[in-house]
């Protein structure tokens, strides 16, 4: 008497059920996973105020109306890209100290500025002048 021929069928049939199971997955994603270590900082890292800390480069989002981070430190001789992620017109234009300006930025559209001096300077939109943010140089 042949056994492994049984075997074989019930083998066959657990990894086609198997198959069958993974490929009926739905596209939710699976919450019971915690991650335990956290995670690890990247130049220029967030502060737990929502700020960054001295890096080389930072990146400034426009969102909702606002600046997000609003005040970013960086190293001298460090670049800021704000990238405007509204559907609203902004512009980055410095309020006092050492000139710079977006010009006016569309959806999806970058603007970049070098620092090398160290300073505090103040920026805001043109447009809307509620909209603030500060860079530091150190």
């Amino acid at each position: 008497m042949n056994l492994t021929r049984p075997r074989t069928f019930a083998v066959a049939g657990i990894v086609a059920l198997s198959f069958g199971t993974i490929g009926c997955a739905s596209n939710t994603s699976d919450t019971s996973t915690v991650e335990t270590t956290a995670p690890t900082p990247t130049s220029p890292s967030q502060s737990s105020d929502g700020n960054q800390s001295v890096g080389t480069n930072s990146e400034v989002a426009i969102s909702d109306f606002s600046f997000q981070p609003d005040v970013i430190t960086i190293g001298s001789g460090a670049s800021v890209v704000w990238t405007n992620n509204d559907k609203a017109t902004h512009t980055a234009t410095n309020a006092k100290g050492e000139p710079f300006d977006s010009k006016r930025l569309g959806l999806g559209q970058t603007y970049s500025k070098t620092f090398t001096k160290p300073g505090t300077y103040s920026y805001k939109c043109s447009i809307h002048n509620y909209m603030t943010g500060t860079i530091v140089v150190k």
